[in-house]
């Protein structure tokens, strides 16, 4: 894989430093999904295993359907 330099200011570099802990990743990991994200607007990685695949518990549960002749008239 190709290796990049790139120079940030430090206030800049510090943030994002921040807000990759914050996701668990490493700069580099967080940067280069900021990229993909650039690069191929479409669902990255982290977009499916954490919104698609997020969920955490019980699946929802659903009421059950109301007859149309049990509902109440207009």
């Amino acid at each position: 894989m190709p290796q990049l330099n790139v120079y940030l200011p430090d206030n800049l570099a510090k943030a994002v430093h921040l807000k990759a802990v914050s996701a668990g990743k490493t700069d580099a990991e967080y940067i280069t999904d900021i990229v993909a994200a650039h690069i191929h607007p479409t669902w990255t990685e982290t977009y499916k295993t954490q919104v698609l695949g997020g969920w955490h518990g019980d699946p929802p549960e659903r009421p059950e359907p109301i007859l149309p002749e049990e509902r109440e008239a207009w």
